[in-house]
């Protein structure tokens, strides 16, 4: 049943999106082969005009793809579960646990897949005038910013740091749908409190010799995050478990 309800959060995604994500590898290299030209013809008032207003296109793209997948995590979540949808999701023969992974599993796969075509983008906008000859002898160098022996690290803590912030939505929505008036406003507000309680408990609780040059991005930073992450996913998802099971209100 899993299989089938990530199978259904993919089908939900509409081709806009799509199209929207495409656009912006489309406009990319084009703005890209532009500012290769104006940095050759800076004396044309029209080679200016043209790329500046690509990069405003481009920008705007980026922007709304990365507001689109924020919209489509929060909308799904709470039209499929405390909204009308919800009386047909919980009378599926899946449980509450199948049902908000197959939702968080989508949400991750949507961020990063989001992340993929910005960074794709940027590329595409770079290559043109700096080659990829260059580009290739330039990413090593870039590459020891991460040691080679932290690359599994970062990666896992790029996909707990998604996992717990998609987590935290989650509770939000379901603390707002606790009230009877005003839930979508009530689940923002519970948001911005959870993110600043987190931030507190940051600044209460960080070891400072993490935030030192030669510390950051080392195995002790890392096994201080993963801790930190594990622990918000445990209490995010319990919370928004707990509330679906007993608290449940639909409207």
């Amino acid at each position: 049943m899993f299989a089938k309800l990530l199978k259904y959060e993919f089908k939900y995604v509409g081709k806009w999106y799509f199209a929207l994500n495409s656009a912006i590898l489309v406009i990319a290299p084009i703005l890209g082969f532009f500012l290769k030209s104006l940095m050759e013809q800076t004396d044309n008032l029209t080679s200016s005009i043209i790329p500046f207003s690509l990069f405003l296109i481009l920008g705007a793209l980026i922007a709304s793809s990365w507001a689109a997948t924020i919209f489509i995590i929060i909308k799904r979540f709470y039209n499929n579960i405390f909204g009308r949808e919800g009386y047909l999701t919980l009378t599926l023969p899946a449980s509450i646990h199948q049902i908000i992974l197959s939702k968080l599993v989508a949400s991750i796969i949507w961020s990063f897949f989001n992340a993929l075509v910005i960074i794709i983008a940027i590329l595409l906008v770079v290559i043109p005038s700096v080659g990829v000859k260059e580009l290739l002898i330039v990413l090593p160098y870039i590459h020891e910013i991460f040691p080679e022996s932290n690359t599994f690290f970062f990666s896992l803590y790029m996909l707990l740091s998604a996992i717990a912030g998609t987590l935290m939505i989650y509770l939000a929505i379901a603390l707002g749908q606790l009230f009877t008036d005003r839930r979508v406003l009530m689940g923002f507000v519970f948001y911005v409190v959870l993110a600043i309680l987190l931030s507190i408990l940051s600044v209460m609780f960080v070891d400072n010799n993490l935030l030192i040059n030669d510390q950051i991005y080392s195995t002790r930073f890392y096994y201080y995050y993963f801790v930190q992450f594990i622990v918000e996913i445990a209490i995010f998802y319990s919370g928004t478990y707990f509330i679906i099971k007993n608290k449940l209100n639909i409207q």
